[in-house]
């Protein structure tokens, strides 16, 4: 943002036991508020609209500038300037729609929500970003939708595809609005529900993955259980012969036998010494005991592995049975044309004979198939546009979203109000004429995208002084520049001519 937003922060100063949020910065009622003499200046609309934009909410607008500059502007005027400014946003925004509206080839629609109660349309142009719509929806259905689009009815009118996700209201809507358009459904979207019915199938093989590691574990301690009972015995075993051969000499040396009477009474040292060797023989045989255990336990654990192992392999072939059927169903949609024609039936025709199988996977995918309207409007012929699979999705309208959901969190209270209307209208400028930082597209608004200059002006400029004078001859240009709009569409997009068969596949003039 133009402003330092360091002082976001400076309600943390208040004093006060009144909250400013109900109460005037100086304790002042809200008629007192409004009847206060100071206005803005331009400088500080400047900053307010900056604020707004940052994004905060009219109440911490009003608080920074009492913390930071002293002045007393109540949130009751702060939301009186931006609805000053509503005829200027709209008519700026109309410019630009107008600009768009000739350029426009593959626009997406979405919704993004504040809870569970608040939804907002969004509207964009999948190739450049534009943000074509920006508004409070009522309800989620047709009729609800229709009537907020058909005001940008005339915008759309050279639209040829239109990507949304799979709610069940949208194929009425795109062939009402834009009967000319071919309707695609968000490839992510389908894979997505798809994910649900393959879970089931990852999550036994997991689990008997696991069970397998767990008894490869036990087998594992149980075999180093046994190398250090067998490294055990064999000490035992050396120092056992170490102390018979001591005992043997000391017999020797004083001249007795084996088994002579009252041997170890006359020789207390041959006492101590077969005392000794009784009790590394005591703990040799209790070692012969626990490995002869250990083996016969590694035996029966190696069986039980063997098993879970064999049940390991049968889960892991059902599981990927499973994903070579949703790989193909995903690399169905690369092809186009009669090709794509002919591999739909070839697996519609085997699905329909796995159906007496229970595959739950194979029965959605065949409902997908045949039932789901929209779900391949680019592989079909006479398909105006032509999309690499990786960018049939909906994730432009997706990035939108993130933008747009913290400037909801500053709207108190979402309706169909004039404040909600003009602040997303502003909201909707700002995203269509600010420059990102890093990027393929850095540098360039989305407007900018199609060849309109701003002329180094900002959305302020845009709203405070006007739009840039002077000619537009970028607009003058037949097609959008794929290099400068959308690089990451070059050589990913194919344009249908009119009037022609053949596709125009933008190159990419950077690659050496």
């Amino acid at each position: 943002m133009h402003v330092l937003q360091s002082s976001q922060n400076s309600d943390l100063c208040v004093t006060s036991k009144r909250s400013p949020l109900k109460v005037g910065i100086n304790g002042e009622t809200r008629d007192q508020a409004r009847n206060r003499d100071h206005l803005p200046s331009k400088r500080e609309q400047r900053e307010t609209l900056d604020l707004l934009l940052a994004p905060m909410s009219p109440n911490r607008v009003s608080r920074h500038f009492y913390y930071v500059h002293g002045k007393q502007i109540s949130a009751w005027k702060i939301r009186q300037l931006v609805l000053a400014q509503g005829e200027q946003v709209a008519s700026i925004n109309a410019r630009m729609d107008q600009v768009a509206s000739r350029k426009i080839s593959i626009v997406q629609i979405d919704e993004t929500f504040k809870g569970h109660r608040i939804s907002i349309l969004v509207v964009i142009d999948a190739v450049t970003g534009y943000t074509l719509h920006l508004q409070w929806l009522e309800r989620r259905n047709k009729d609800t939708i229709l009537d907020q689009l058909r005001p940008i009815r005339a915008l759309l009118k050279n639209v040829k595809l239109v990507m949304t996700d799979g709610a069940p209201y949208f194929p009425a809507v795109v062939e009402e609005l834009c009967p000319n358009a071919r309707h695609q459904i968000c490839l992510v979207h389908v894979m997505r529900g798809l994910h649900a019915h393959l879970r089931p199938h990852k999550t036994e093989y997991v689990g008997k993955l696991r069970e397998f590691q767990s008894a490869t574990e036990a087998v594992r301690k149980n075999d180093a259980k046994m190398r250090n009972k067998r490294y055990s015995r064999k000490k035992l075993r050396q120092k056992l012969k170490y102390w018979k051969a001591k005992r043997k000499k000391a017999r020797t040396e004083r001249g007795v036998r084996r088994y002579q009477r009252d041997i170890l009474k006359k020789y207390p040292e041959l006492r101590e010494l077969n005392e000794k060797i009784n009790v590394i023989g005591a703990k040799l045989r209790s070692l012969e005991r626990t490995i002869e255990g250990a083996v016969e336990r590694g035996i029966r654990l190696k069986q039980e592995r063997e098993a879970v192992e064999k049940e390991k392999n049968k889960a892991w072939g059902e599981y990927m049975v499973k994903c070579r059927l949703f790989h193909r169903f995903y690399r169905l949609f690369r092809l186009t044309g009669r090709e794509y024609q002919e591999k739909r039936k070839t697996m519609i025709s085997r699905l329909r004979g796995r159906i007496s199988d229970g595959c739950e996977l194979s029965k959605e995918i065949l409902r997908i198939l045949t039932e789901v309207r929209g779900l391949d409007g680019i592989n079909t012929e006479g398909s105006p546009v032509r999309l690499d699979l990786n960018f049939i999705n909906t994730n432009a309208v997706e990035s939108i979203n993130s933008q747009v959901r913290p400037y909801l969190e500053c709207l108190r209270k979402i309706t169909d109000s004039p404040y909600v209307r003009t602040y997303l209208q502003l909201v909707r400028l700002y995203l269509n004429t600010t420059r990102p930082f890093s990027g393929g597209r850095s540098g360039t608004s989305p407007i900018e995208r199609y060849g309109y200059e701003l002329r180094g002006r900002n959305y302020l400029d845009l709203l405070l002084d006007g739009l840039p004078p002077g000619p537009q001859y970028g607009l003058n240009l037949p097609e959008i520049d794929l290099s400068r709009a959308a690089p990451n569409l070059v050589g990913n997009c194919e344009f249908q001519r009119a009037g022609r068969s053949k596709y125009i596949r933008h190159k990419n003039t950077n690659k050496k």
